[in-house]
């Protein structure tokens, strides 16, 4: 029960987050104007993530016969990343994976550190990804506005990326996509 209601709201999270965002259309457009967007690439690394399923799926490698498995997963340790993108994200999100091992998720992510030409301070992310049985891992990211601090206050930016999942479970990745700074 509690893994179904935070798997709805992590994905009610990330409607409702969408929804604003489409909404804001035209007070983002004036902000871009004044601020400029800013191109971003960053490479990332984390360490395996800490999952809990559902039964009858016992580990994030399960294959369900029929039917999917869900669960809920958060980062052990801090993700590293560098490039445009300084500093280290803590993350959680809910998952299902269907009987093709094809696996679809989406969560939250707290950045802390600099983005190149925005600043230093803290700002959360939404992401929806999907990977295959052979760790073939691509998703979207979007700038949760209102949600920066400091240097951060006012960043938006939406975005992309693509990473490999390593045998002991860890990912190496890259993101890219624009910013738009509120300076």
């Amino acid at each position: 029960m509690v893994l179904a209601l935070c798997s709805f709201l992590v994905l009610h999270g990330i409607a409702s987050a969408a929804a604003a965002d489409k909404n804001a259309g035209s007070n983002a457009a004036a902000a871009d104007k004044k601020a400029g967007s800013i191109e971003i690439k960053a490479h990332y690394e984390t360490t395996p993530d800490n999952s809990d399923l559902m039964p009858p799926c016992s580990a994030i490698t399960s294959v369900p016969s029929k039917g999917t498995c869900r669960g809920l997963a958060r980062s052990t340790g801090p993700m590293r990343l560098t490039g445009d993108w300084q500093g280290q994200s803590e993350y959680t999100y809910g998952f299902f994976i269907l009987p093709s091992a094809h696996t679809y998720g989406g969560g939250v992510d707290q950045f802390t550190g600099t983005i190149r030409g925005c600043g230093t301070g803290s700002v959360v992310y939404q992401q929806q990804f999907s990977f295959d049985s052979k760790g073939n891992f691509q998703g979207r990211w979007q700038m949760i506005e209102g949600s920066g601090i400091g240097g951060l206050a006012g960043l938006r930016g939406t975005g992309s990326y693509s990473a490999d999942i390593k045998p002991d479970r860890s990912i190496s990745g890259d993101y890219s996509g624009t910013v738009h700074c509120s300076k």
